[in-house]
């Protein structure tokens, strides 16, 4: 069996973009599923498109479910395992591809890292540095709230 895990990581620029790509996956009509399990699986393994397309579909799809293993994160922080109610609407201002400019622009200001130096960093290093972040923001809002009178009614 051939060992997918020495095959090049995937920065988190490019992870991204893949997410957004499993994302039109889960709510593509039946015509563009296909092409969008062959993008992102190409893309992850390095298998052209071409060839995935003559395979069997039943071999492409176990093909796609080992490129989302290779592609998920191995840290279970936190950040990740939120649960959303089925409630939980959209906010306005979000949109397909956020994610990218969301994260990398709180590395940026936190760490002042670049673009291009935060879109080559491994997702798990990416994921652990935004948990952090938020963590921190989170407690310095807490101790702020402690200093407030309506902290102590």
């Amino acid at each position: 069996m051939i060992d997918f895990t020495r095959f090049r990581k995937i920065g988190f620029r490019e992870w991204c973009e893949l997410d957004v790509v499993r994302n039109q996956i889960n709510t593509a009509d039946v015509g563009k599923f296909s092409e969008l399990i062959i993008a992102y699986t190409s893309a992850v393994l390095f298998i052209p498109k071409f060839i995935l397309r003559k395979l069997f579909w039943i071999d492409t799809l176990k093909l796609f479910a080992l490129s989302t293993r290779l592609t998920a994160p191995k840290l279970k922080l936190p950040l990740l395992t939120v649960k959303h109610k089925k409630e939980d609407k959209k906010v306005s201002w979000d949109y397909e591809g956020r994610m990218w400019y969301y994260y990398s622009h709180i590395l940026a200001q936190n760490y002042g890292w670049t673009l291009a130096e935060i879109g080559k960093l491994p997702v798990d290093d990416v994921i652990a540095h935004v948990q952090e972040i938020m963590t921190t923001e989170q407690l310095e809002k807490e101790f702020q709230y402690s200093l407030s009178e309506i902290a102590y009614p």
